[in-house]
């Protein structure tokens, strides 16, 4: 479903992806609902179907499909041939557990995008208890201030320092994300 929101994992996720591979092809498609899984899988099918091997996921409960295509053809596929797919709002893994063709335990979870609500409510109500409830600000929480965080379980150690090397910049303003 596009949004404001979906629109910033959307352009951030595809800055990400060129920054290192420049050439890199990322397909954008929109199921236009957050409710409806089938019309997810479908989707997923279709961009698994067409070469992609990893999909970000964004569409709340409607992302449960492609969570379900990813499983399905994994569990007939060889350990090392699987596809991907990218978990959004709380860490994902145990979605990415199956067992492969070759009868290997694996998951297809690459990393999730983690909304960090805990820390949220706790910044909300430090600020609440000093009488600074922000009751007119909008307030956007990002890497910077720990609103958002990733899973990283399921990437190799080169990768996750890659990945926390990009984080320390974003947070340090060398990096700018786009928003739009």
């Amino acid at each position: 479903m596009e949004s404001d929101i979906v629109t910033h994992f959307e352009k951030g996720y595809i800055a990400g992806a060129e920054s290192i591979k420049p050439n890199i092809q990322v397909k954008v498609q929109y199921s236009g609902t957050f409710t409806d899984a089938a019309k997810t899988k479908t989707i997923a099918a279709a961009m698994y179907a067409s070469g992609n091997d990893v999909i970000f996921q964004c569409a709340g409960n409607a992302g449960s499909g492609a969570f379900n295509e990813a499983k399905s053809l994994n569990n007939n596929r060889k350990e090392s041939d699987k596809v991907w797919l990218i978990g959004v709002d709380q860490d994902q893994k145990y979605l990415g557990k199956y067992t492969s063709k070759d009868g290997k335990k694996s998951n297809f979870v690459l990393v999730s995008t983690i909304k960090e609500v805990g820390e949220v409510v706790k910044d909300i109500s430090e600020k609440t208890k000093n009488n600074k409830f922000p009751s007119e600000e909008v307030i956007k929480y990002d890497l910077k201030n720990g609103g958002v965080s990733l899973g990283l379980d399921n990437v190799t150690s080169e990768i996750k320092n890659s990945i926390i090397q990009a984080k320390e910049k974003i947070v340090s303003g060398k990096i700018i994300v786009p928003e739009k």
